[in-house]
Formats: C-alpha cells, sequence, structure tokens
C-alpha cells in the first residue's frame, strides 16, 4: 500500500516538473554599449524566456511601470541601475538588471553678430566640443567655433562634444536687408583690393581705399581677427601708411581671413573681408 503511494506522489511530482516552464528575465537596449545623452529616448525591449504573465521595470530614477516594452527619457546625467522582474501565472519570478550612463549634452547658442558678419557658435564645455558647419544644408569644410558669411542663406551648425552627443542650431541671414552702399553710390566707401601679399613688391601691399583722398572727413578703418578680437585701429586712415597686415603694435599678423569695418562721416559704413597672404 505505501509502495503504491509512493509510486503515485512519484508520478504526480513527475508531472508536476514536465509541464512547468522556466522563465527567465532578460533586457535588450536600443544602444549596446548602454551609453545615451541627455534628452534621449531609451527603448527596453523585455526579451525574456518563457511564459510569463507581467512586467516590472525599474528604471533607477524612482521610476517604474508595468509596460512590457517601456521607453524612458531621463532628466539629468549620471548612472542608472534597470531592473526587470517577471512572474508567472503562478507567482515563479526571475530578475535581472542591467546598468546605462547618460552622459551630458553641449548647449548650444548661435549668436549673429551682424557688424561683423560673423556666427559664434558657443557652448558650455569648449574644449571638449566640435563643430561641423552647413550652408543651405551643405557641409562645408570650416570646423571652428566662429563662421564669417559672405552670402544670405540657411546657416546652421551642429555641436559635438566628447561623449559623442550633439546640439544643433540654425539661423536665415538675409544681407540684402542691410541696405549696403554699392560701389556706384556717391556716399559709398569702396575697397579696392581683398586680399593683402605684404611683401613690398608694391602690388596689395595695403589695404587700398579708392577715392580716399576726396574724402571730407577722417576715415576711421577697424580690423579684427576670427575670433572678432580688434587687432588694428586708425581714426585717421590714408593709403600710404595704411593697413600692411601688422597689428596696432607693429607685429605682422598671421596669414587668414580678417573682417574690416571703415567709416568716415557723411559716407556709408563699408563691411567686408580681406584675405593677408604670406
Amino acid at each position: 500500500m505505501l509502495k503504491k503511494l509512493f509510486t503515485s506522489l512519484v508520478v504526480i511530482f513527475g508531472l508536476y516538473i514536465a509541464g512547468y516552464t522556466q522563465i527567465t528575465a532578460q533586457i535588450t537596449i536600443d544602444h549596446s554599449d548602454g551609453n545615451y545623452c541627455l534628452g534621449d529616448t531609451v527603448f527596453f525591449t523585455n526579451s525574456s524566456t518563457g511564459t510569463y504573465s507581467t512586467s516590472h521595470w525599474f528604471f533607477g530614477d524612482g521610476t517604474d511601470t508595468w509596460t512590457k516594452n517601456p521607453i524612458h527619457i531621463y532628466q539629468d546625467t549620471g548612472t542608472y541601475t534597470v531592473k526587470l522582474i517577471i512572474s508567472d501565472a503562478s507567482g515563479n519570478q526571475d530578475s535581472t538588471s542591467i546598468t546605462i550612463t547618460v552622459n551630458p549634452s553641449p548647449n548650444l547658442e548661435l549668436i549673429n553678430n551682424e557688424n561683423m558678419q560673423i556666427l559664434i557658435a558657443k557652448v558650455d564645455d569648449p574644449q571638449n566640443t566640435g563643430f561641423t558647419w552647413y550652408y543651405n544644408n551643405d557641409k562645408i569644410s570650416n570646423t571652428d567655433d566662429s563662421l564669417y558669411y559672405y552670402d544670405s542663406g540657411l546657416y546652421s551648425v551642429t555641436a559635438t562634444n566628447g561623449y559623442g552627443c550633439k546640439d544643433s542650431a540654425s539661423i536665415n541671414i538675409n544681407l540684402t536687408s542691410t541696405g549696403a552702399a554699392t560701389e556706384t553710390d556717391s556716399l559709398s566707401i569702396t575697397v579696392a583690393n581683398n586680399l593683402l601679399t605684404p611683401n613690398n613688391d608694391g602690388i596689395n601691399d595695403v589695404l587700398y581705399i579708392k577715392n580716399l583722398s576726396s574724402f571730407p572727413n577722417p576715415c576711421q578703418v577697424y580690423i579684427y581677427n576670427k575670433n572678432g578680437i580688434l587687432v588694428y585701429k586708425n581714426d585717421k586712415y590714408t593709403n600710404i601708411d595704411g593697413f600692411t597686415g601688422k597689428s596696432m603694435n607693429g607685429k605682422e599678423l598671421p596669414a587668414g581671413t580678417y573682417y574690416y569695418i571703415i567709416k568716415s562721416k557723411g559716407k556709408k559704413t563699408a563691411t567686408g573681408f580681406i584675405d593677408i597672404i604670406r
């Protein structure tokens, strides 16, 4: 009798084991390395196996959800431990966890200096940030944090920090709205050359202003480098002792593009670019 009862229990227990399906919790994320940028949407996938009925997620920032495949946006940078607990109809549970890191994104501000016709990309961490510029959505070669513009159109910049996180900004430039003077305008100030090759050969050695001797009032010339720093100033400019690619203290300026502002009372202010070639 005891033997028969033991045999029946073994059969029943064996059937129970055979009918039970093991559940195993697993998490899959859309960034395999676990690194995200602040503001990114994190897509979680419940890739658990077995027949489970509930999924309980804990995102590590004090929030949770019972959604099977949730999405989540973290409000702060940091490292978070994400936990998933699954349960079946019989109350059996399994759990797993992963770690993700939310990195800071650059805070980009695009500044337009209309007087100098220069765009400045300002970020909170310039030491570890690279810049990509676009003109009318076409990528251009400039990678500096500033860009001189010559034409109307859409200018855009993307800042990428050391974590690979990005921020973008754009601006529409309309130069025709400034009402710039033309060469035939009697009130215009016209520069004869847009480059300097200061080698004392008599050709493009000086920034030459047309008809300067006929100006009724003194002419002021201001030269700025690509960072917007004033490198040359002359409030009584003449073509004889004018700008020859040297700073106010007489030192030679490096080759590159510079921006000029030229003023004279009764004339329209002239602005533009001049290249120094050495």
